[in-house]
């Protein structure tokens, strides 16, 4: 183990650079499984939910790049193009007769098609041959390089050429019997453009149904998942009520495809079939699927890091994962926070614990500890020390870097929601608390205020309401008389999906705390 704390390498903040070949054997020696990692080799399990940062991506990551309890994984991103493209056809009414949702189950079914190879069929089930079938439809008409990297299924949508040739070509045997999908079209003047539009009628209903009818007799020597990736963030040039109804439309068709198409697999106990998406809670919430509560615990494994008793924070996931990545993998028996933070950290006139102070600084998720580490880093380098100190962690630098960090995480996951204006709107008001610690009715008084108050009321309501944004996004927290702080990331569990902050219950005197991270990017340190 590394006696240095300043030559330790640090883990990337965006898993995204673990797809890279020359970095893949990198994430094994930093990678902590969690009890999440038992629920995600189930068969039930169709999603990974987790605040950005959680791991998510990670976790993808770490089955892509191996082979993995006998499942070979693959991932679908989804672009800008992607949800562009959809979303602009189905407002132009390209798409009049064809739903999001079965939109998405052609395209999931699509894309997980693409990535399997021939190597992954037991070739000696005549049936089997529905996959080579699937694949020479596709490559008749220009997709010769059916990839998970080259293929972007939503160029078949927009791809006249390749409708009317799939309608006359198509042909995939279903439990034994030839069948022809018999599709129809017709073109249709706009009123509103000059260009003819192309009606889908239940062209995409068609072709699934003739896939599940299909892929049911696929043999495969091994489990095969498909994670989708990139519904977290909303493209800026994509309205929130476009974006929502198709994000919605994806999170119903992944338990749809999975549930009612992949299910049916003959042979699934030898080789399944599997999509699973990954999301934040707040956005699977919004799909209305039925009975949330029971999908949440049966079909998705959720990163939660949270520790509620501080002091217990030793039995804690997060704790052991940052154990793993501070010792760069090494067997040693020796725990190794202790030997690079053996002291205390001061604020105000009072000690903490540096677990516990960071755990109070952050939201509790491995990037967060990733970002401490990084700048801890840095700063030993640049004085030539070897192991962080606590004047270091309590300098100016490392909270005002930390501070920024922290606030653009925030600004990123609002921006699923709000655009840039909106959130700096929401933020200049928090601005004018100036206090780190303040009551409900001192917080009605800053919102009454506001020079901007109009504003903030069009588009977040009444105080109420905006007390309530901010506490669920975790920027304050409710404060304990007995020194208790309770934030949503901390409350909120599998089995308490929907905590929330209870606005009827406030009183004037309930005490808000303006949460650590956020002190020098407000100007409200210990004020």
């Amino acid at each position: 183990m590394n006696k240095n704390f300043s030559e330790i390498t640090i883990p990337f903040e965006e898993a995204e650079n673990y797809f890279k070949p020359s970095n893949k054997e990198k994430l094994n020696t930093f990678f902590y499984k969690d009890k999440n990692y038992e629920k995600i080799i189930q068969d039930t399990t169709y999603y990974i939910l987790g605040d950005k940062g959680s791991g998510k991506t990670t976790y993808a990551a770490y089955f892509c790049n191996g082979f993995r309890d006998g499942i070979k994984s693959s991932r679908y991103v989804l672009s800008v193009d992607d949800y562009g493209k959809i979303i602009t056809m189905k407002k132009e009414k390209q798409l009049n007769y064809t739903s999001y949702t079965t939109m998405w189950k052609a395209i999931l079914l699509i894309k997980l098609i693409s990535t399997i190879t021939d190597g992954e069929v037991n070739s000696i089930f005549s049936k089997s041959n529905v996959l080579s079938s699937i694949k020479k439809v596709l490559n008749d008409f220009d997709y010769n390089k059916l990839t998970i990297d080259s293929f972007s299924p939503v160029k078949i949508i927009d791809n006249s050429n390749f409708i009317s040739s799939f309608i006359n070509q198509i042909k995939i045997k279903s439990s034994g019997v030839q069948d022809s999908a018999k599709f129809s079209y017709n073109y249709s003047k706009s009123h509103e453009s000059k260009h003819s539009l192309m009606v889908f009628e239940d062209l995409w209903t068609k072709f699934i149904n003739n896939i599940a009818g299909s892929i049911k007799n696929l043999k495969l020597k091994n489990h095969h998942y498909l994670f989708v990736d990139g519904i977290d963030v909303r493209p800026d040039e994509i309205p929130y009520n476009d974006y929502k109804k198709c994000v919605s439309s994806l999170v119903r068709a992944v338990y749809d495809v999975n549930s009612e198409i992949l299910s049916q697999l003959k042979d699934s106990k030898k080789g399944r079939l599997q999509i699973i998406l990954l999301s934040r809670l707040d956005i699977f919430l919004t799909a209305g699927l039925s009975n949330p509560g029971s999908k949440v615990t049966d079909n998705c494994a959720f990163l939660d890091w949270s520790v509620t008793n501080e002091n217990e924070y030793k039995q804690s996931d997060i704790y052991a994962l940052v154990n793993q990545i501070i010792s760069q993998g090494s067997i040693d028996s020796i725990e190794p926070w202790p030997l690079y933070f053996n002291f205390k950290i001061m604020r105000g006139n009072n000690s903490f614990d540096p677990f516990i102070y960071f755990l109070r600084l952050t939201n509790a998720r491995p990037r967060d500890f990733v970002r401490i580490f990084s700048i801890l880093s840095d700063m030993c380098n640049k004085s030539n020390k070897e192991n962080p100190s606590a004047s270091q962690i309590e300098s100016d630098k490392f909270q005002n870097m930390f501070s920024t960090y922290f606030t653009d995480a925030i600004r990123t996951a609002l921006g699923f929601y709000y655009d840039k204006e909106q959130i700096k709107l929401l933020f200049d008001f928090v601005k004018t608390l100036h206090h780190v610690k303040f009551s409900y009715k001192q917080f009605k008084g800053a919102y009454n205020n506001f020079v901007r108050k109009d504003e903030l009321k069009n588009t977040y309501g009444e105080s109420d309401k905006v007390i309530e944004l901010l506490f669920n996004e975790n920027i304050v927290s409710i404060f304990d008389p007995k020194g208790y702080y309770r934030c949503k990331y901390r409350e909120i569990s599998i089995s308490n999906y929907d905590y929330g902050l209870e606005t009827e219950n406030l009183t004037p005197n309930t005490t808000f705390l303006l949460r650590w991270a956020f002190e020098k990017e407000f100007d409200a340190y210990l004020k």
